[in-house]
């Protein structure tokens, strides 16, 4: 998915498919698993962990999934009014994601639900919890699963301290080479609901 730049609203299939779209979850085959790590560049100095995993119910039409993500800075340089520094602090930001994606004749759907944490630590560390939303998911094929459409709501409904979290509509189209999907090709939108 990050491969394609988030374009992966009507590709998703995997486990990452928790974050992009639930109703990507029946399409995989048995138990999923995925983990990657990223360090954004030294001006930043940050990190990016997801950990998730998916697996498919007997009945073959329905799949669980559940995802880990972590964003966070270690050691950020304190300053006081002086302009003296006054020692390291941490940021850490996580989100627990549990899914639910269920196979009709023509289409997929999902739902996602999503914990989110805060830790920001200077004198004392300071933790703020609050449900990160509600994503739902469609996802359909046709023309011989050569190419997919996709939609998904997220976050709706999430809040974290005494901010909301904006709702985000994705909207995607994929096509998929017909002979041994040798190459995918893929087009998102989205809108991001901010009220400022």
């Amino acid at each position: 998915s990050l491969g394609m730049g988030g374009a992966f609203t009507a590709v998703a299939d995997d486990a990452t498919s928790t974050i992009w779209n639930p109703a990507g979850l029946p399409a995989i085959k048995d138990l999923t698993f995925t983990v990657s790590t990223a360090k954004l560049p030294a001006e930043f100095d940050s990190k990016h962990n997801f950990v998730g995993i998916a697996k498919k119910f007997h009945n073959q039409k329905s799949s669980l999934g559940f995802a880990w993500i972590n964003v966070g800075v270690d050691d950020i340089i304190g300053y006081n009014n002086a302009g003296e520094k006054t020692g390291g602090f941490d940021y850490s930001s996580n989100a627990f994601s549990l899914s639910y994606g269920h196979a009709l004749k023509k289409v997929n759907l999902g739902v996602s639900a999503r914990l989110l944490t805060d830790s920001f630590g200077l004198d004392s560390i300071d933790n703020e919890t609050g449900f990160g939303g509600v994503d739902l998911g469609i996802l359909g094929r046709f023309y011989s699963d050569t190419v997919s459409y996709g939609l998904a709501v997220r976050n709706l409904g999430g809040s974290i301290a005494d901010s909301n979290i904006p709702i985000l509509l994705n909207g995607g189209l994929a096509f998929k080479l017909p002979r041994n999907h040798a190459a995918t090709f893929a087009f998102d939108v989205e809108h991001e609901f901010v009220d400022l």
